[in-house]
Formats: C-alpha cells, structure tokens, sequence
C-alpha cells in the first residue's frame, strides 16, 4: 500500500514537473500551433466538380447545409418517423462506406429593418421592440460526408437530397469569381475553428480553402 502512495505520488509529480517545463509540455501534450487538426484535415483541394474536397490522402468529402425543421407541432407518430428515416440514411450511408458527421454553427445576426406600421400605436410598438431584439442567435446545420473515394458520395448525394422535403439539404459548392464562397467558409471552420461567410475562392487547391 505504501509503494502503492509512492509511485502514484512520484507519477503525478513527475507529471506536473513535465507540463511546467515547454520542452516537457509539448512532448506530454504536443505543440497545439502546429499539431491541432494536422493529422485529422489534410485538405488538398476542391475538385473541378465544385462539391468534393479532396484530402491528401485520398479520401473526398461533401458538406451539405439543412434548413432543418420543427418538432414542436408535430404529433409523436410524425417525429418517430423522422427519427427512423434518419437512422435509416445514416445505416445506409454506412453500409457504403460514408461516413457521416452532424454539426451545427451558432452565429449572431442582425434582426429586422425597416418595416411600416399601418398605425403610430404600432409603429412605436415596433421601435421599442427593435431597440430590445436588434440581434438573435441562429444555428445553421450542416451534414458532412466522408469516403475514401468520390464513387460512395455520388450515391451519398442521391440519398440525401431525398431528404429534400424534411430537411432541405442544399451542397454546398465552390463560388466562381470573388463572390463570398460558403464551402470554403465552413471549410475555414473546420480547420480553424473560425467559420466565415465573407471568404472568395482562390483557387481550386488547398490555398483557396
């Protein structure tokens, strides 16, 4: 029992020991300037197709953007029917080879404009309203599809654009000139964290995303 208290005593001091010193730090955790997400997004470019990204690897991926929808008014037999259709995409989407990966972006957007009032009772209503509500946050859901090669997500897309009348999925697609690009945005996201709306193209290898 005493070895026991030791040997954890002298681990955890030698732990602590490790992470105090930088050269010790980054062998315990790795360098995170030059590690984070390396292995995992090693984007190479986006096809000529304008929708599959293709890593280093090999490997091609899609993103899909959802409109979603509500379950709020929706009786229990409808939402048990959403649910099993979903699972069933996703088993079938395994079945191929597809892997499938769910996020949503939380971002901050500005509300309303200018409206008109029909009566001035209303319309101060409203100006009180908008200097209260001037901003909300939104969730955009997006889908991503990953194989290891291009064949599986052209039978990925078939499958879900099925999903059109629930879920509205739109792929999202490399822009043309120096219009706002929404793959390469979410792209950004994925490596950095950081997932814009204002990013062009600017070419169709790793550099544009």
């Amino acid at each position: 029992m005493i070895w026991r208290d030791i040997l954890a005593t002298g681990g955890l001091a030698a732990l602590a020991g490790a992470l105090a010193v930088p050269a010790g730090r980054r062998l315990v955790l790795g360098d995170i300037r030059r590690d984070w997400l390396m292995d995992q997004l090693d984007l190479d470019r986006i096809e000529a197709d304008g929708v599959t990204v293709r890593d280093r690897r090999g490997g091609s991926s899609r993103i899909w953007r959802l409109r979603g929808t509500s379950y709020d008014a929706r009786v229990a037999g409808e939402q048990e029917a959403l649910l099993s259709a979903r699972a069933a995409l996703l088993h079938r989407l395994a079945r191929r080879g597809v892997a499938v990966r769910l996020f949503a972006v939380k971002r901050l957007r500005a509300l309303g404009g200018e409206e008109e009032w029909p009566t001035p009772a209303l319309r101060e209503i409203g100006a009180r309203e908008a200097a209260l509500f001037r901003a909300s946050y939104f969730l955009d859901w997006y889908l991503l599809a990953a194989a290891r090669s291009a064949a599986p997500l052209i039978e990925a897309d078939r499958l879900i654009a099925a999903m059109g009348e629930v879920y509205a999925p739109r792929p999202l697609a490399r822009a043309e000139g120096e219009e706002p690009c929404a793959l390469t945005g979410v792209l950004n996201g994925l490596v950095r964290g950081d997932y814009r709306r204002d990013l062009p193209v600017v070419s169709r290898d790793r550099s544009g995303c």
